[in-house]
């Protein structure tokens, strides 16, 4: 095991940690998503922790989801950030899907951050040991590598330069629509896979 996870950091480290140095140069919108997060989550939890379970956690699963799923444009650091570099990242001596791992580990381990921290804020303000906030916390990782698994394979598709849209830009606007709208249809058809699984084995 400890020769696997040896050849796995050896492979897929370099790009990690490239990765994760662009992150903290921009700390700032990174920590504008935790705000932003957790002030949603807080809220959202204390309007429902005390309706039961059943209404608790698909609440909590849908605001953090969505959430998330409009937050990905500020942390940038995967293919969409090195969107200049393919041509050397296609030289690499190193398999494609190792490649695409090192790029999308980084913000899956920079929001799986901030969801933990959410979630331990939420779990502190409710003065109570609650099973829900630990599920959630147990699920957030996956839950974010299909997030941006997505996120990157339609970037692939339809590759766009990231940058600040100005006010009036339409065609900018019109994209960002139809990419968010793209990418609800992805995790929509991921969530209805795992459901069908979960349903089959339940």
């Amino acid at each position: 095991l400890s020769r696997g996870l040896g050849d796995v950091y050896k492979r897929q480290g370099p790009i990690l940690w490239r990765q994760l140095t662009t992150a903290t140069r921009g700390a700032t919108r990174l920590f504008l998503a935790l705000f932003i997060f957790a002030v949603g989550m807080v809220a959202a939890w204390s309007a429902v922790e005390d309706q039961g379970r059943t209404l608790a956690l698909p609440t909590l699963v849908v605001i953090g989801g969505l959430m998330m799923t409009f937050l990905t444009t500020l942390a940038p650091f995967d293919f969409r950030g090195d969107v200049d570099q393919m041509s050397v990242l296609k030289t690499l001596p190193i398999a494609p899907w190792r490649l695409a791992l090192g790029e999308v580990l980084a913000p899956v381990l920079i929001f799986t951050l901030i969801q933990w921290a959410a979630l331990a804020g939420m779990r502190l303000l409710s003065g109570r040991p609650e099973p829900l906030l630990l599920a959630a916390a147990a699920f957030a990782p996956v839950y974010n590598f299909v997030l941006f698994g997505v996120e990157n394979l339609l970037f692939l598709l339809f590759p766009t330069r990231v940058m600040v849209t100005t006010p009036g830009d339409f065609q900018a606007m019109g994209r960002n629509v139809l990419a968010q709208f793209a990418k609800v249809i992805g995790l929509g058809g991921a969530a209805v896979v795992a459901g069908v699984a979960g349903a089959l084995a339940y």
